[in-house]
């Protein structure tokens, strides 16, 4: 039996306004990483605030959580 889907959203302030060939590259990064967990999403960012809801499954969600905590 394959796992449950988990889902997630998140609220968060960047530290610092980002320019855009800095979003365009973390939005490389992200879905790359996203791609080798197996998790899909979406990643909104506007007026220093992003948000970004995530799915896949709850370990790989965890994982990835934490990463961004440290970032």
């Amino acid at each position: 039996m394959p796992d449950p889907i988990y889902h997630l959203v998140y609220v968060s302030t960047a530290v610092r306004r980002l320019k855009d060939a800095e979003l365009e590259r973390l939005l490389r990064q992200a879905r790359l990483r996203n791609v080798l967990l197996g998790i899909t999403g979406i990643l909104i960012y506007g007026d220093g605030k992003f948000i970004q809801a995530l799915e896949g499954p709850k370990q790989k969600i965890d994982e990835l959580i934490r990463t961004i905590r440290g970032d």
